[in-house]
Parts: C-alpha cells; structure tokens; sequence
C-alpha cells in the first residue's frame, strides 16, 4: 500500500476526515493498469492518500483490516471487484463523500463485460434489474459466487444515491442513470492512458498486414467474431496479436478450422504491435459489449486512422466522427462488405490523429479529486 501503518498489534486507523483512492489493482502493463498510472498521479497532484496492492501482489488480510478503518472520509473507488464486496459495502456504508470511478459495467452486470459468449451484440437483460441475470453468467474479472455477486448489485441500486459516479462517456452515463435512476449524480471525466504520442520516428515493420486486430483474447472483446469474419474477406490477411492456442482455448480446441488467413503472432504495444498497428489498412477492434472508453480503441486512431467496431446501442463509437470508424453489423456478410468497400479508399490519417489529440485533451480527471469537497479543504480541516 502507499502508507505502511501496521503494528504488532494490529493495522493502525486511518485518520477519519481524509481523502483516500483506494484501487483494486496496482499500476501495470493492462489496460487498467496504463490507465492506473495517469489516474494515481492526478490523485497524488490533488492531495489523496492513494491506496492500492503492490505490483503483483493483493492485498493482504491485514491491510483489508486497516482499509475498513477508513471512515468519514472523502473516498474515491476504482475497480471494486478487485477490493472486494462486502469491504466495499464498509467503505460505502462508513464514509461521507464516496466516489466511484466507473471503468467497466460491473455497477450493472456481474460479468463486467456485458456480453453472452457465442453472441453477436451486447447484453442489456439486467440493466435496472441483475436479479434477471441469466443462468449462463459467471462472474468477471472474479470468480465471486453469483448469490452474493448479485448481492453486490443490489446493495449498489439501494446505496446509489449515497454515490457520485464518474463515468468515461455519455453512453455509460445513459447506462448509469437507466439503471440507477435520472437522480443519479454523473459526472463525465473521460478516460486515457497517455500514450498517443507524435514522434520522428516511424519505423517500418518487416511484413505488413490488411487487418490487425486490437484487443485481448476475450469474446467480449470481439476476438472470435474477428475470427469468423475471417473466413468472408480470405483475400485479406489478419494479424492476431496472440498464441492461436489462446483462441483454441475460446473455441474448444485445434479441432475446430480457422481460416488460412489469420496470421497468429505473440506481441505487445511496446514490441511491434503498435507499428503493425501504425501500418496496416484497417484496424479491428470489434467490441462486443457496451465498451466505455477502450485504449486501443483511442491508439488505433490515433495511429491507424481507420478503425473496424461492431455498433452497439451504448458503445463509445457513437461519439466519435463517422470518418474514423467502418461501423460493423452482428450480420458478419454485411460487415465484410463493408471492409470490402473502405479498405482500399484513403486513411484521413492526419484528421483522426487531430481529433484524437483533441478527444484526450478533453479528458479532466482532475474532476474526480476537485468535486463537492475538495481533497484540499479536507487538508485544511486537518491541520
């Protein structure tokens, strides 16, 4: 943790009236974790006590203990599945200015990511109410019981007018007061990681690909639908960033054809994916869930300039300019036609890179820390 307060005897209180971030996860390489690294600075700039596991690590039972001393305090939470459930329900239920940062749609749907494997579009079944979650749902990014997941969820609708939630975008903003209630109090602060950047350098990568896809090997990621709309554009070749056993492991093994096309190669932003990514004719990040924010997305703009996404009803791709996306079907024929009808047509390479730098100046998550009181004012109470 940030502060290391524990004693033979026992974890130390935290001194109430403070204003703490308290995270699930550390920094990192994820997508979370890049973004952990701007949203922790800003926090440490505003005056916040930010708390969160060491890198690689969770945390211990002991600083479980000494995070629910926390009380009548300013509290932002980011990722509580990581915290945990009922440690979050204390913190809720003992503290006066609680805010959440919204990054996934876990407020709603004990999957996260809401979207049914082996399914072309999103899933809005328990938005405004999880006790209709289907028999199918597993909880995500942990593996909690469903009971007390959707125990969570509930605790949630009946607490939310204790919260001020800030969220990535105006669809997730829609989502929130949908299922919460027009009350809700939103805040839109934007989402980024920092890392569209211009450069001189612009190297060249050996092979060039049609299509690369841009996101992990999760179905609600649009990995498999990738995958099947593959087998309509043979003439195109797609580069996966992963193992192709991560991709048999989603569909049930190396029994099951793929199409000669798929190019399967193991790397990361940092060692050749962002210059196929820079190189190729189009980029696919086909989220299939209600996706906020995602950094790839943002990335492929920024360095592509012509990006492939599946229209949802609340996704992120509706706000942003019809030039910049080939908005794809669950119709996988209709969506190859598509591809088929941009891919040879000019990139507006230099318009998306300005809207881009635009969009992440946009972003205020200074927001977070500066609403209602102030981490500044609660200094002040202090000493």
């Amino acid at each position: 943790m940030a502060e290391n307060m524990n004693s033979p005897e026992g974890p130390i209180p935290f001194p109430e009236g403070g204003a703490y971030l308290i995270a699930g996860l550390p920094p990192g390489n994820s997508g979370s974790g890049r973004f952990f690294r701007v949203l922790f600075q800003h926090a440490i700039d505003c005056g916040f006590s930010v708390i969160s596991p060491l890198p690689g690590q969770e945390f211990t039972a002991v600083e479980r203990e000494q995070i629910r001393t926390i009380s009548n305090s300013t509290i932002v939470i980011a990722h509580p599945q990581y915290l945990g459930h009922r440690l979050v329900e204390q913190l809720i239920e003992s503290n006066s200015d609680i805010r959440l940062y919204v990054l996934d749609n876990g407020f709603f749907c004990l999957q996260s990511y809401n979207h049914i494997a082996g399914e072309m579009r999103e899933c809005l079944e328990c938005l405004g109410n999880p006790r209709k979650v289907l028999p199918i749902c597993r909880s995500h990014p942990l593996p909690y019981p469903v009971p007390e997941n959707m125990e969570f969820l509930l605790f949630l609708q009946k607490n939310a007018h204790k919260i001020s939630f800030f969220c990535q975008t105006r669809g997730q903003e829609l989502m929130l007061k949908k299922h919460f209630g027009e009350t809700t109090r939103t805040t839109i602060v934007g989402m980024s990681t920092n890392e569209c950047v211009v450069t001189d350098a612009d190297s060249q990568p050996n092979e060039k690909f049609d299509l690369v896809y841009h996101g992990a090997t999760h179905s609600a990621k649009g990995v498999l639908y990738a995958i099947q709309l593959a087998f309509l554009i043979p003439e195109l070749r797609i580069l996966f960033p992963c193992h192709v056993n991560e991709i048999y492991d989603l569909i049930g093994g190396p029994r099951v054809p793929l199409s000669e096309n798929c190019i399967f190669r193991p790397m990361t932003w940092e060692n050749g994916l962002k210059e196929h990514v820079t190189h190729c004719r189009m980029v696919l990040v086909p989220s299939l869930w209600s996706a906020p924010v995602e950094g790839s997305l943002i990335k492929s703009i920024f360095y592509n300039g012509r990006v492939g996404v599946v229209d949802t009803a609340f996704g992120f791709h509706h706000e942003i300019p019809e030039q910049f996306v080939c908005r794809l079907t669950p119709d996988l024929r209709v969506s190859a036609d598509k591809i088929r009808q941009l891919i040879d047509t000019p990139i507006p390479r230099e318009e998306a890179r300005k809207w881009s730098q635009s969009f992440n100046n946009s972003v205020h998550l200074n927001k977070i820390f500066e609403a209602d009181c102030s981490a500044k004012e609660h200094m002040s109470q202090r000493g």
